[in-house]
């Protein structure tokens, strides 16, 4: 996944690349007919084409997240063969080198906070605490890095795609609330997203005010 929410998928073959292309598109079109639906019998307004054999839509639509039925058009994809890695995962290869991770399989997960509450120093102590107390050694089975002080970091994600232009705000403004954590392997990755998805954090600005962020985890393909 590119930062700015263009996802990049790698498939062994162009029939499987046309599978999941015909996939995403079926749920699209069933999530977008629910939105429609006025008196809230979606399912019997769908032609059945658009049902998968022993599939149960509404369990179907629980788990489709990326557009909302509110999206009319179809979906955006362009397929392309790959040669390499991108420069995206490139920029998570020099984070992991430079950590202290030197395990055979080390993975990596994507912190985002809707606002940066924290430097990564703190947000790091926070979690080693919650590790801590609750019986896991991210202190040692982890590396937190801030995405914003990776050098050059626009010229390097940049590097193989035209979305993302240099000296945009938007870019920096995402980039300033977003960190890569390593992990020492991938089970040590999926237990801290299972542990931390979705975990509101709370910080007192003084003056009794409390505002809250609410943190995503998600797992890095590298």
């Amino acid at each position: 996944m590119e930062p700015l929410g263009v996802y990049h998928i790698t498939f062994p073959s162009a029939a499987a690349v046309s599978l999941y292309r015909d996939k995403l598109e079926r749920l699209l079109r069933l999530a977008q007919i629910k939105f429609n639906s006025k008196s809230g019998l979606w399912t019997g307004k769908f032609p059945r084409v658009l049902l998968e054999k022993d599939k149960d839509p509404h369990k179907e639509l629980e788990r489709f997240t990326i557009l909302p039925g509110s999206y009319q058009a179809r979906i955006k994809t362009r397929q392309t063969r790959v040669q390499g890695k991108m420069a995206w995962q490139h920029v998570i290869d020099q984070i992991i080198k430079d950590s202290h991770i030197k395990t055979v399989r080390p993975s990596a997960v994507l912190i985002e906070l809707p606002e940066k509450s924290f430097p990564a120093e703190q947000l790091k102590a926070i979690i080693d605490q919650d590790g801590a107390e609750s019986g896991y050694n991210w202190a040692i089975e982890t590396h937190l890095y801030d995405l914003s002080e990776v050098k050059d970091l626009e010229k390097k994600i940049s590097r193989s795609t035209s979305r993302v232009r240099r000296n945009d705000a938007e870019f920096r403004q995402r980039h300033s609330s977003r960190f890569i954590m390593v992990c020492e392997t991938p089970e040590t990755a999926w237990r801290f997203i299972r542990s931390w998805n979705q975990r509101i954090l709370e910080y007192d600005q003084g003056e009794g005010v409390v505002l809250r962020n609410r943190l995503k985890a998600s797992y890095v393909d590298i």
